[in-house]
């Protein structure tokens, strides 16, 4: 029983770092993700609206979990748009002191380059 307790106590770190990680894939490079009120944003087709889902944890720094809405975002936009190479991002800056942040990330995927 000690073994045990002492396994989970040792592996539960790792274990926690590895839930808050948003994984980019190899596309998301070529995806960059700017404020939604950006006039870069200007002269770029609107392909639609993006959701993602960016828990937030206590253990997480606010610069990590903004990174990690990022990563999400762009995943999200290169899955439901594979032309997307833009995204503008609503919450840009979340303010971590108002509270726990919202699950959600709201976006908009572009098109800007050929």
């Amino acid at each position: 029983m000690k073994r045990l307790l002492l396994l989970s106590v040792l592996l539960m770190p790792f274990l926690l770092i590895q839930g808050c990680s948003g994984t980019p894939p190899k596309e998301d490079s070529k995806v960059r993700v700017v404020s939604a009120e950006s006039s870069y944003l200007v002269n770029c087709k609107m392909l639609g609206g993006i959701e993602a889902e960016a828990k937030s944890s206590l253990l997480v720094t606010s610069r990590q979990h903004l990174v990690k809405m990022k990563n999400n975002l762009k995943n999200e936009a290169i899955r439901a748009f594979p032309l997307v190479d833009t995204v503008g991002m609503s919450n840009f800056e979340p303010d971590v002191w108002a509270g726990r942040p919202d699950p959600m990330v709201v976006g908009v995927a572009f098109k800007c380059f050929d």
